[in-house]
């Protein structure tokens, strides 16, 4: 029998706030395996929002997307990701 793929979803952010708090209300986050956000520094609330989502919060350690992408990879072990 085949295993399920596992999915996590990854959120990269630098000051997102105001769209985080249309978007995220409308994601069951249950559907997937991990959830987690590559945050670029962001300094207007973004950070403390997720969190109080739950959703675990990784400070980028290299600026740039394509650094972004990269690190997120290195902090799931699911088969997918979903950007």
């Amino acid at each position: 029998m085949l295993k399920r793929p596992t999915v996590a979803l990854v959120l990269l952010v630098k000051n997102e706030l105001e769209p985080m708090k249309v978007v995220m209300p409308t994601v069951d986050t249950r559907i997937f395996d991990d959830v987690l956000c590559m945050d670029g520094h962001s300094t207007d609330g973004s950070v403390e929002f997720l969190e109080s989502l739950g959703v675990r919060v990784i400070q980028q350690k290299e600026m740039g997307r394509g650094k972004a992408v990269i690190e997120s990879i290195e902090q799931t072990n699911a088969d997918a990701l979903l950007f």
